[in-house]
Parts: structure tokens; sequence; C-alpha cells
């Protein structure tokens, strides 16, 4: 049952709970121009950045809603108390987030959701890889849970905290929960990896330098793009000396009359 204080020792048992296994497989869908935003990079050195989009602007209306089954057979005082103290922090604090699925293959699902037909690509990596390639402490890890409800208190759930080292004693302090590692079951399709940065901001994105020969080990092709696109890609993607063993991997889906 979720409380308002913990040991280390709990912490850490918690987070462990979402931490994903460093050599799952994860995917990146993106259309061509997020895809050439990030070889080129978003500063005059073109220093490859990964996007981290500020959770508030989220489609999903519970993203950063701090489930009720979080205060399962809490006493009521002590539930308005800590609602109370949360609405407050999270006034200041955004959570920033790059997300990634962590199925097995490519999904025909995410390549219709997140890219345009003809433009798509996908990033195939690991978590490991992620982690590495993003190399930044203050970066967490985390796998979804999917659950039934919101607003149902019913059954419990433990939410994983937050740790950034304290600028005075150099321990580890604990910002908040990170309520963003739930979603609804109707989003279990994405099987949701999100990696997650917790700032006093109210910043719309976030870039963090990220090393691409690290991060990419393969480039799927949608299944909608034509030749002349998936050339392209490859020619931009080669153009970069430190990208010349990534794999090139089209599509296993098959789609009528495409180009």
């Amino acid at each position: 049952m979720s409380k308002n204080f913990y040991s280390n020792e709990e912490i850490e048992v918690i987070n462990k709970s979402y931490m994903p296994d460093e050599n799952r497989e994860i995917f990146r869908y993106m259309d061509f121009s997020k895809y050439l935003n990030l070889l080129e990079g978003e500063d005059e050195g073109c220093n490859p950045k990964l996007s981290f989009c500020n959770a508030r602007n989220f489609e999903d209306k519970f993203e950063g809603e701090m489930p009720e089954a979080f205060y399962h057979r809490w006493v009521e005082d002590s539930k308005n108390s800590h609602k109370k103290l949360y609405d407050e922090i999270n006034k200041h604090f955004s959570s920033y987030i790059s997300c990634w699925n962590r199925g097995e293959d490519e999904s025909y699902a995410l390549w219709k959701i997140y890219t345009n037909p003809g433009t798509g690509i996908c990033i195939r990596s690991t978590a490991g890889r992620l982690q590495r390639a993003l190399n930044n402490n203050d970066i967490k890890f985390y796998n979804v849970k999917y659950i039934p409800s919101f607003d149902d208190s019913s059954f419990d759930i433990e939410l994983p905290l937050y740790m950034r080292e304290h600028n005075l004693t150099g321990a580890p302090f604990p910002i908040r929960n990170v309520k963003e590692v739930c979603k609804l079951n109707p989003y279990k399709y994405e099987e949701e990896l999100r990696a997650v940065y917790i700032e006093n901001s109210d910043e719309p994105i976030k870039y963090f330098p990220v090393n691409l020969e690290i991060l990419i080990d393969s480039i799927y092709f949608s299944p909608f793009s034509p030749k002349w696109f998936r050339d392209l890609v490859k020619k931009l993607t080669l153009r970069n000396v430190n990208l010349k063993n990534v794999n090139f991997i089209d599509s296993k889906i098959i789609i009528q009359n495409t180009f």
C-alpha cells in the first residue's frame, strides 16, 4: 500500500519494479522531419539531440494525474493533504518524456498513428543503449503500467519516486512520485517505455545530447514508403560517419498499391 514516507530500501524496490531490462528491444516511430531534426541537431554545432516533450501537452486527459488507486486504504484527511501538496508541486515541476515502444517487432498500428504515409521511419534500439546514448543520470527510465481506471481506489498501486542528487549533500533526493508511468488499459497496445526528466520548468520541449552511434541499431522503413524515400534516408544517415554500421530494414508488413 502506498504511503507518505518511504525508507531508501522501499524506494529502491518500487523503482526497480518499473525499470526496463537493459536488453529489451525498443522502437521509436517518427516522421522524416523529426528524424532529420535528430540527425542535424538543435544547435550551431549540429550536435544530435533527442527531444523530450512536456507531458502537460500530451493528448491523454489523464496524463500526469495521480491514480486514485495510489490512495488505496488511505484515511480521507491524509489523502486530501497529500493531494494539496502535489497540486502545489505540480504547479512548478513538469515531466519531460521521450516515449518508446517495447514491442518485439514493428507495429502496424504505431506506423499508422505516429508517422505520415510514405515518410515514416522507426529507430530500433534497446533500453540499455538508450540509457548509455543519453548518458544523463537525471533521466530515468520506466516501463509504463496499464490500469483499468484512474478513478477507482479499490485496487492498490505504488509509483516510483524520481530521485535527483541534492546540490548540497550529494545524496539522492526524491523530487516527487512519477505519475506519468500509469496509463489506461486502452493504451496497452503501445507497450510503452518512457525516459523521464523532471524539472522546475514549463517549457514545452527540452533537448538532450544523444550519441546516435550508441542509440541506433537499425532503421525500419514504413510499409507505405516509396523507394526514393528509402534511398534518401540511407544517404542522409550514412553521411554521418558514426552511423556507417546502421542496419536498414524494409517493413515486413505488405501493403497493397504502394509506390
